[in-house]
């Protein structure tokens, strides 16, 4: 009876090691699955919004226009899936899009784009006093703000000036801008800058801005461009209020 309780204790033991084994290969596995769904997630993002660049200034082929309409679909249910993957990963449920005060995002966010602009740069960070409710991707906006700032901070080559501003619009919705002090771009520039792997500099990758676009139009909102030759370049993303 001894040895059968001894052998009983043993095995008891030996479940609750793998178990706690099992339980950390899961813990693992969540999380290189959020990482490789938020990395997807973000390709795609990319490749949907240059299709949806490339259908808006089609010469209108047919065949063009069908294709890229059914890999634009393919592409936006594939923004679904990861974002899916990435809920799951972090233990939630549903869809990881959700009504979060804009304002207190950017100001949880300052220190990090404080060392993201270096210390050559004059940073600007300025929020409303009011709640600014937008129904948003979290991660995505993280990503996009620090995409703007990170394209701002290389116009003006690490020395120079770079204001980003939240404001609520007096017609309804919110605001976001980054303006920098660098050199500009003409018409045509501005027109190809949301091109992905477009870029004027050979150290950049060309994709933060087509990963600004993207969150625009997955929030619903909009990305616009307004520069100059010689007068800095703001670039804003304009999104609904949440009701």
């Amino acid at each position: 009876a001894a040895e059968a309780a001894q052998a009983a204790a043993r095995q008891a033991e030996a479940d609750a090691r793998a178990e706690v084994e099992g339980a950390r290969r899961m813990e693992s596995v969540g999380r290189l699955t959020g990482g490789v769904a938020q990395d997807f997630n973000a390709l795609l993002a990319v490749m949907t919004s240059a299709l949806d660049l490339m259908l808006k200034q089609a010469d209108d082929p047919s065949r063009v226009r069908r294709l890229g309409e059914a890999a634009l679909a393919a592409g936006q249910r594939g923004e679904v899936l990861t974002r899916r993957l990435t809920a799951f990963s972090q233990g939630e449920d549903g869809h990881p899009v959700q009504v979060m005060d804009v304002g207190v995002l950017l100001k949880s966010m300052e220190s990090r784009l404080r060392a993201l602009a270096g210390p050559g740069v004059d940073l600007m960070i300025e929020g409303p006093a009011e709640a600014a409710p937008a129904r948003i991707d979290p991660v995505g906006f993280e990503g996009a703000v620090k995409a703007l700032v990170r394209n701002a901070v290389e116009a003006v080559e690490g020395q120079g000036s770079v204001a980003v501003r939240l404001e609520t619009l007096m017609e309804g919705g919110l605001r976001l801008s980054v303006r920098d002090t660098g050199p500009g771009l003409d018409r045509e520039l501005a027109t190809r800058a949301l091109e992905p792997f477009f870029t004027t500099k050979p150290e950049a990758s060309g994709l933060g801005l087509s990963q600004a676009h993207a969150f625009a139009r997955q929030s619903g909102g909009r990305l616009s461009i307004d520069s100059l030759p010689g007068e800095g370049a703001e670039v804003a993303i304009t999104l609904p209020l949440a009701a």
